[in-house]
C-alpha cells in the first residue's frame, strides 16, 4: 500500500478568508489587490525560513515603518488565517488513522505558521509533519519531493501526494510519485 503525503493549505484548511486579507492590506495602507499580489509575489523565501521581519518589510516597502507590535500583529492575522480547517478533512484523517493509514504532511509554511500547525489536535495523526521553512525547500521543487521521501523512508513510486496546486503534483509525479489533484474530494479510505 501506498504512503500517503499531504498538503495542508486549501485541503485540509480552508482557504485563506477574504477578511483576513483586507485586514492585513488595511494594516498595509494598500489596496486588497496590490496587497495581495505584493504578499503572493514575496511568499517563496519567507516559506523557505526567510524572518518574518524580513518578509513583512519587504511586502510592506521600504518606506514603511515596522515596529515590534505591528510585526506581531501581522503575523498573527496571517497565522490564524490559515489554522480554519476543513471539517471534511478532519474527519477523513481520523478515518484514515482508524484504518490504519498515517499519513505524512509536506506544506509550503513559514515557520511561525509551521509551529501553529503543529500545535493543531490534527498534528497527533500523522506519522510526520515537514515544512519547507523548516527543510528549506519548498514545493514544486524536486529536492524538495526528495527530502519528503526521504523523511517518509519510502521510494518515489511508494508515494501517493495530494495537493491543490497542479505545479505541485506535475513535479511530484516528475519525481516519480503517485499524485492526486485535490479538488474538494478526498480519496476513498483503503481497505484494511
Amino acid at each position: 500500500m501506498k504512503k500517503l503525503l499531504i498538503d495542508y493549505a486549501e485541503v485540509l484548511s480552508k482557504p485563506f478568508p477574504v477578511t483576513a486579507m483586507a485586514e492585513l492590506a488595511h494594516r498595509a495602507d494598500m489596496p486588497v489587490p496590490d496587497f495581495q499580489q505584493r504578499y503572493w509575489d514575496h511568499r517563496g523565501p519567507y516559506d523557505r525560513g526567510q524572518s518574518s521581519r524580513d518578509y513583512w518589510q519587504t511586502v510592506l516597502g521600504p518606506d514603511q515603518e515596522l515596529d515590534d507590535g505591528e510585526l506581531n500583529a501581522l503575523v498573527r492575522i496571517d497565522v490564524d488565517g490559515w489554522l480554519d480547517l476543513n471539517p471534511a478533512a478532519v474527519q477523513w484523517l481520523a478515518k484514515l488513522n482508524e484504518s490504519g493509514t498515517r499519513p505524512w504532511l509536506l506544506s509550503n509554511a513559514p515557520l511561525p505558521l509551521a509551529d501553529a500547525i503543529d500545535d493543531l489536535p490534527i498534528a497527533s495523526l500523522f506519522d510526520g509533519m515537514l515544512y519547507s521553512a523548516r527543510l528549506g525547500l519548498s514545493k514544486p521543487s524536486q529536492e524538495c519531493f526528495a527530502a519528503a521521501s526521504t523523511a517518509m523512508d519510502a521510494r518515489p513510486e511508494d508515494i501517493l501526494f495530494i495537493d491543490d496546486r497542479s505545479a505541485n503534483t506535475d513535479a511530484a509525479a516528475e519525481f516519480g510519485m503517485s499524485t492526486l489533484l485535490f479538488t474538494g474530494e478526498f480519496p476513498a479510505l483503503p481497505h484494511t
